[in-house]
C-alpha cells in the first residue's frame, strides 16, 4: 500500500471518531441537560408575571389583586395560586407564584399571547442553571447569525437553539458550557 492510500485510509478512519466523539460529547451534553431539569421539578409549579403596579412591603392580598387582570386574561382565577411573593426585577418588582400544578403554569403560559397589549409579561420560573443554559444559547444565536441577513433563531423550551434558513432548520442543545 503506498504512502497516498495510507493518508487516505488514516484519514477516513479519523473522520469516523471525530464523528463519533461528536455524537457522545452531544449525549453528554443532553444527559446534563436532563439530570438539571429532573433536579429543577420542583420549580415547574411556580411562574413569574411582570408589569404588575406593586411594590416593596405590599401585602399578600394587594400582590394577588395586583395580578388578578392577568390571571383572568389567561383564564386563570386566584384559586389557582398557591402563594404569591415579590422579587427584583430590574428597577421594580415581579411576581413569582406558586400555582397549584404544573398544567396551571402552562395555562398561564399559553395564554401569554392575550397579554399582548398590555404592561404584563409571564414566564416559567427557571433555576440559575436553567437560566446560564438560555444565557449562552442566546449568545451563540446571535454570534452565529452575525453575518446572516436571511437566517433567524429562536429558543424552544430552555435548553434547545433552533437555527432556521429558509425551510432548513437545524437544532443545537447547549450545557451552557
Amino acid at each position: 500500500m503506498n504512502q497516498a492510500k495510507k493518508i487516505d485510509l488514516l484519514e477516513k478512519k479519523l473522520e469516523k471518531v471525530d464523528s463519533s466523539q461528536t455524537r457522545q460529547t452531544a449525549e453528554i451534553v443532553h444527559l446534563k441537560n436532563d439530570i438539571i431539569q429532573l433536579k429543577e421539578k420542583g420549580n415547574l409549579c411556580f411562574g413569574i408575571i411582570s408589569g404588575a403596579n406593586v411594590k416593596k412591603g405590599d401585602t399578600k392580598d394587594a400582590i394577588r389583586s395586583a395580578i388578578d387582570g392577568v390571571l383572568s386574561l389567561t383564564g386563570l382565577t386566584a384559586d389557582d395560586v398557591a402563594d404569591v411573593n415579590l422579587i427584583p426585577w430590574g428597577t421594580h418588582f415581579a411576581v413569582r407564584c406558586k400555582f397549584q400544578s404544573p398544567a396551571l403554569v402552562g395555562k398561564l403560559l399559553r395564554g401569554s399571547l392575550k397579554l399582548k397589549n398590555s404592561n404584563f409579561k409571564v414566564q416559567p420560573d427557571h433555576s440559575p442553571e436553567q437560566r446560564a443554559v438560555r444565557k449562552h444559547l442566546v449568545t451563540c444565536g446571535k454570534e452565529i447569525l452575525a453575518d446572516s441577513t436571511t437566517a433567524s433563531f429562536q429558543l424552544k423550551s430552555w435548553r434547545y437553539l433552533v437555527i432556521k434558513n429558509g425551510a432548513k432548520e437545524v437544532y443545537y442543545e447547549s450545557d451552557g458550557n
